[in-house]
């Protein structure tokens, strides 16, 4: 029979630890004594507190859960002075960007975040830095046009085309005597929303027709025209006229896709609209919606 170094047979085992003098070791089932413990229960104490958030709802097939509304409003309120801007990164990146704004000569801090397809969230850490920045758009960033539109709640990039820009409108034949800012921003303020008034207009050194830029949101019918009313002295009655307005340059834009650059008859995504129409008859599309 083979022994080990001590005499004994190689088949039995021997304590160690008896063997140096220390008391025998407890031997113990690791299946049976093992806890098994979860992730969860393990990282508990470096966890976040959820305890007091609302429960998820169970409603048929549908799994629900109302959000806390003051931290809704919260989150929200951070964005008071945030615009969303929209550039082409094809030839350009976010640290160009970032380098460029250093020159925008701002009154405090910007803090961007990119949120795909081309779309950029801009915190400002001041209304007037905001205001500035959005009537001078667009800017131009490595050769490209960063348009601004202001931020607003539930905005989802997916559903996005660009229906907001920057577009400078002529009050034609406009008299002088209605050459006054809140005048000026009141009658411009039925196109869409006024950004800012021409120098030459407020200085009244160029009185052709007065110059105002708008925020105009190309998903709704062009306003060409207003009806201007005031009141006349001694008289019940308001003094109305018509008032012309020219668009600088207006874009071409598709009326099918609403995108810029193109006409509906050039469409490159015609087909496929009628081709989904055609597969769900029942669908009621946003062209055959009530007005």
């Amino acid at each position: 029979m083979a022994r080990d170094f001590l005499g004994r047979s190689a088949g039995i085992g021997i304590d160690l630890g008896v063997f140096l003098g220390f008391p025998p070791a407890q031997h113990h089932d690791l299946e049976t004594t093992r806890v098994r413990r979860t992730f969860t229960e393990v990282a508990q104490p470096w966890l976040p507190e959820i305890e007091t958030l609302p429960s998820p709802i169970q409603d048929g097939n549908l799994t629900r859960v109302k959000i806390l509304q003051a931290a809704y409003v919260e989150q929200v309120n951070k964005h008071k002075f945030s615009l969303i801007g929209r550039l082409n990164f094809r030839s350009t990146t976010m640290e160009e960007l970032r380098r460029a704004s250093k020159q925008w000569a701002l009154k405090g801090e910007v803090i961007m975040c990119s949120i795909g397809k081309g779309f950029v969230v801009f915190h400002f850490s001041n209304a007037d830095d905001m205001t500035n920045i959005w009537r001078r758009g667009p800017l131009r960033v490595g050769g490209r046009s960063l348009h601004f539109q202001q931020w607003h709640k539930d905005f989802i990039v997916e559903d996005q085309a660009l229906m907001h820009r920057l577009s400078w409108i002529h009050l034609l034949n406009l008299p002088q005597e209605y050459w006054h800012s809140d005048i000026l921003l009141s009658i411009t303020k039925v196109v869409g929303r006024p950004i800012a008034i021409d120098k030459k207009t407020m200085s009244s050194t160029y009185g052709h027709f007065a110059r105002v830029c708008v925020d105009i949101d190309d998903s709704l019918p062009r306003v060409e025209e207003v009806y201007v009313e005031r009141e006349q002295a001694g008289l019940s009655e308001l003094f109305v006229f018509r008032q012309p307005v020219e668009f600088e340059a207006p874009p071409t834009r598709c009326i099918g896709c609403k995108h810029f650059g193109h006409q509906v008859d050039a469409c490159p995504r015609k087909e496929q609209v009628v081709t989904v129409a055609k597969e769900v008859p029942s669908a009621t599309f946003g062209n055959d919606l009530p007005k």
